[in-house]
């Protein structure tokens, strides 16, 4: 009891200091369930409702605390994430900010030596629409858009579209000699993209698999076919031999 009147005296003088900075409900703080506290508003709808302002928290008393920012960046809020290292002597921070109908950005600063010198990378952006940009906020019509690459042990993509209709025996595969005639004209295979396409579209992951396989699958076919050949004229060959002899 002694330390909420405490606090209650405290809190009314600095009210009296800054005017209507801050509203304590009744006159004083209460230790019921129902007790807000307003600063900046007359009707606090939380347990401390802070408006038109901003508020710090630090984590712990030591030397070098991790503190909490909330404040506003032009008509947007924003929550930081900071500390300052004694070691090296550089401010890590993590910010979140709310742009609004563009959705939620994550920006990261690891190199600052001073508060005034943090200039924040974006890292990830979340956009109303439902999709993700890491390291860009134009997704396209993508759900996940990364700028730069992606290490992964392990990716796995389905498809409907997978070739074993090339082993199909109404398949229609191109003879060689037409094959040959498409590589000198096109520079590229049949139903494969040609690098101006790659370079300007990319390629669908799942698709390019399928299609390689397509190829890998018909070769098999020109192998077996070739096989075939050779076991006959080596069957001609050995009974021309057993002619001549």
């Amino acid at each position: 009891m002694k330390r909420i009147l405490l606090l209650s005296f405290f809190l009314l003088l600095l009210h009296q200091a800054n005017g209507q900075s801050l509203f304590i409900p009744n006159g004083s703080i209460s230790n019921s369930e129902n007790s807000n506290i307003g600063i900046g508003v007359n009707n606090p709808e939380k347990r401390l409702h802070i408006k038109n302002g901003d508020f710090l928290i630090e984590l712990h008393n030591n030397k070098y605390p991790p503190k909490i920012l909330m404040e506003k960046f032009q008509a947007n809020p924003y929550l930081t994430f900071y500390r300052w290292t004694g070691v090296e002597n550089k401010y890590f921070a993590t910010r979140l900010l709310h742009r609004g109908s563009f959705g939620l950005k994550i920006q990261i600063q690891n190199n600052a030596t001073s508060i005034s010198d943090i200039e924040y990378i974006d890292v990830m952006n979340f956009l109303n629409n439902g999709s993700i940009g890491i390291g860009t906020s134009s997704t396209g019509d993508h759900r996940l858009a990364v700028e730069g690459s992606i290490g992964a042990r392990e990716v796995k993509v389905t498809t409907d579209f997978w070739p074993d209709y090339v082993f199909d025996q109404d398949y229609n595969l191109l003879p060689l000699s037409v094959v040959e005639k498409y590589i000198l004209r096109s520079k590229h295979l049949p139903d494969i993209p040609n690098a101006k396409e790659v370079n300007e579209q990319g390629i669908e992951l799942g698709e390019m698999n399928s299609k390689l396989l397509q190829k890998v699958e018909e070769l098999t076919l020109y192998i077996i076919q070739i096989n075939k050949k050779l076991e006959y004229l080596e069957e001609e060959n050995n009974r021309l031999k057993d002619l001549v002899e």
